[in-house]
């Protein structure tokens, strides 16, 4: 109030600049609230979730390949080389990181993916020693067994039986400890290893025996490789199997807060802007009826100007009357006629500025009653949305249930009417059930209408068909036609995905024991795929 009034003593140019400055600044909050109230991308939350899962897939195969190709005698190092080409590709597609992400967990979550592909330039420095060194290993375990094989073959002639007899023998023990240290850490076996050399080296010196006769020296030279490279490739298999810091699980849950925090503040970026917007509503009102008063203000001084008149013009006269007894009663009749006529006047004066206060009273208290009217639909709209909502799913909610199972026996008939020409029907037709873990009844005929169509797409995307969705409160029904080259049960882990999604997105606020999309499904299925070439059906359930 003080400030209104205060800006009668500003002059014109400043009242402009005033008015124009709070309309900007006004105009600048709706804006901002408006931006903000914007829906979070489901779709960026899903792509870069499934990166994050691809990841760690990846991670989990790395370790798979290490393993084979430390304890296999024949194996291939190029799985390894794409399995970090993979995960070096995805570095750059996690570095973009999703807008609703608040700065906090953005900092965290960049911060661990440095560290993380920081580690991962270490392992391949580590995987290509590794390579070299196991390479070394392995060329000398696959020489040994095929030097006993030539050993056994050929002819002692320069040597006599029992040396060869003992040589040989030295050889096949030296071997067995040598493919037994390879795969054990008995400490023992290097004591075996070094005497079984040594004793080597004592016979073939004792009885000079010649290079062509026997290969003392590769076998000599082979084992003490076995010997001293071993523990290096095992130093080297224990540093690249040790889990990388931070793990990506941690960084999926930092995610997953991250997408729950963007979708509670557009919730109460909503409210606020709602609130904001009924503020300037009921401000602009009081605004507009002030001005109205101040524009009837000149007429309240002018007849207050007028009472002061007639009150100034009676004075003199009942003092005269007092004083002029003697008048006769012609004289004295005009005189109270006229005293009269003037109470009237100054009595219809007084009553038109009693009805002109009271109008103005009562305008104050609808615009005080106005304000409290407004402050209390705020309280009470979202009451109101909720049960309307509430009404509109439990009628929706009683028709689904009637046309549930005419519904079930049209797909069933549908199924066989489907022509065989057809592109998907040449591959087979596919029936998915899912069940809500624990049972909950969390699906709602909005919310079918919502997982259909969201399914659809799903399908559409790995080029399947969808050809019919049924659901209840705690099952889902689906039916479509997949390729032959369609792999099931990752498709079916995607539609688990998405749905999952798409319902925690609903329900996370309204039930606690739900802290993340995998808490909705149960991890049972149910899958039957009929063949439509060949008439057959097959069932699979998990």
């Amino acid at each position: 109030m003080r400030t209104i009034k205060s800006l009668k003593f500003l002059s014109s140019i400043e009242r402009q600049w005033l008015i124009i400055s709070s309309a900007i600044v006004i105009l600048t909050i709706s804006i901002f609230f408006i931006g903000q109230s914007f829906s979070v991308s489901r779709a960026g939350y899903q792509q870069y979730y499934d990166r994050m899962l691809e990841l760690k897939e990846l991670e989990a195969d790395f370790d798979r390949v290490i393993l084979t190709s430390r304890y296999e005698l024949f194996s291939s190092y190029d799985p390894l080389v794409k399995n970090l080409a993979k995960q070096r590709s995805l570095e750059q597609e996690l570095k973009k990181i999703p807008r609703f992400v608040n700065f906090n967990n953005r900092k965290t979550i960049e911060k661990s993916l440095a560290e993380k592909f920081e580690s991962l330039k270490e392992k391949e420095e580590l995987s290509e020693r590794f390579k070299s060194r196991n390479a070394l290993l392995k060329n000398s375990l696959r020489y040994l067994p095929l030097l006993t094989s030539q050993v056994n073959s050929q002819d002692s002639k320069g040597l006599t039986p029992e040396i060869f007899s003992s040589l040989k023998a030295t050889l096949e023990g030296l071997i067995r400890n040598l493919l037994l240290y390879n795969i054990s850490v008995d400490r023992e076996l290097t004591t075996n290893i070094k005497t079984l050399t040594t004793q080597l080296l004592d016979i073939d010196i004792k009885n000079k025996v010649k290079k062509e006769d026997f290969p003392t020296e590769k076998v000599i030279s082979h084992a003490n490789i076995i010997l001293n490279t071993k523990p290096q490739v095992e130093n080297l298999t224990t540093q690249l199997l040790s889990p990388s810091e931070p793990s990506t699980e941690d960084l999926k849950k930092i995610f997953q807060t991250s997408y729950s925090q963007a979708l509670q503040r557009v919730k109460i970026y909503r409210i606020l802007s709602f609130i904001w917007f009924l503020v300037i509503l009921a401000l602009s009102n009081y605004l507009w009826l002030k001005r109205s008063r101040n524009r009837q203000e000149p007429s309240f001084a002018r007849i207050k100007q007028q009472i002061e008149q007639i009150s100034a013009e009676l004075s003199p006269l009942i003092e005269k009357s007092h004083r002029s007894s003697h008048i006769n009663s012609v004289s004295e009749n005009c005189l109270f006629s006229r005293l009269e006529t003037h109470k009237k006047e100054l009595d219809k004066l007084a009553h038109q500025v009693q009805r002109t206060s009271e109008y103005w009273q009562t305008k104050e208290s609808q615009i005080q009653q106005q304000i409290q009217d407004l402050q209390s639909q705020l309280e009470t709209a979202k009451q109101h949305i909720e049960k309307t909502v509430t009404k509109a799913k439990e009628t929706k909610l009683n028709q689904q249930i009637l046309q549930l199972s005419a519904t079930l026996e049209h797909v069933r008939s549908q199924k066989q009417t489907i022509e065989p020409e057809s592109e998907l029907t040449e591959g087979s037709i596919a029936h998915l059930s899912l069940l809500t873990k624990q049972r909950r009844q969390l699906m709602t005929p909005p919310m079918w209408e919502r997982l259909e169509t969201v399914f659809g797409n799903a399908l559409n995307e790995r080029k399947c068909q969808q050809l019919d969705f049924q659901s209840s409160p705690e099952l889902i029904q689906l039916s479509f036609c997949h390729p032959p080259q369609i792999q099931l049960s990752r498709l079916v882990l995607h539609l688990k995905s998405v749905a999952s999604t798409c319902l925690y997105e609903e329900f996370q606020d309204q039930l606690q024991d739900i802290k993340e999309p995998g808490d909705i499904w149960s991890e049972t299925y149910f899958l039957t795929i009929s063949d439509a070439s060949a008439n057959r059906e097959e069932v699979q359930a998990q």
